[in-house]
């Protein structure tokens, strides 16, 4: 575990990976495709 933001960037969005405990993460997706952002909410 790492105690910094991790960021990794695709072609449409970006995801930060953040420590919140020591067995837990937090994992934002960001991006401005709407439809991106349901497939994954969805599955």
């Amino acid at each position: 575990m790492t105690d910094s933001m991790e960021i990794y960037w695709g072609a449409d969005c970006q995801i930060q990976v953040t420590p919140v405990a020591s067995q837990e993460v937090c994992e934002a997706l960001i991006s401005r495709d709407r439809a991106l952002v349901s497939r994954i909410v969805l599955s």
